[in-house]
């Protein structure tokens, strides 16, 4: 059910946009879709191998969010938001090395978090103040959740 859907997301693109467009018009708009249609593809062909061997697997979903971030740019910067980002990453890396015995898990784990941070904060970078205090606020009931079912 998920691979068909990272199939049917990179069709659809195509058929919205044209695929000559999307892998040859140089502007803006289409480098960004170009890098998402590639990150989308690259996506499918991960959830495959990444059944058979989880490194190969795990470095194709690294070069999907590296395509992601280059997607999103980094304007505007907001700085602050990534240092947030970062923090969050700094306890996620704790947990994985005091919970990991496999020492490539215990180097792999922080730094793919450390790319879906990254990807994080640049997402957010583009929203609205307003639309980050209403997922800031949704954080906390969501959180209350997770903590009920231990």
């Amino acid at each position: 059910h998920k691979f068909l859907n990272l199939l049917l997301l990179p069709m659809f693109m195509i058929i919205e946009n044209g695929l000559v467009d999307l892998l040859s018009n140089p502007t803006y708009a289409f480098v960004y879709k170009r890098k998402i249609l590639f990150g989308l593809i690259i996506s499918a062909v991960a959830d495959i191998l990444i059944l058979h061997d989880f490194m190969v697997g795990l470095v194709l979903f690294a070069l999907v969010h590296m395509l992601y971030i280059s997607a999103l740019g980094f304007k505007p910067l907001k700085p602050a938001l990534g240092l947030v980002c970062l923090l969050i990453q700094s306890g996620f890396s704790i947990f994985f090395l005091n919970h990991f015995t496999d020492k490539l898990l215990q180097i792999a784990a922080p730094l793919y978090g450390l790319l879906l941070l990254c990807m994080v904060w640049r997402a957010c970078s583009k929203l609205d103040y307003n639309v980050l205090r209403v997922l800031l606020a949704l954080g906390k009931p969501i959180n209350s959740l997770f903590s009920l079912q231990q």
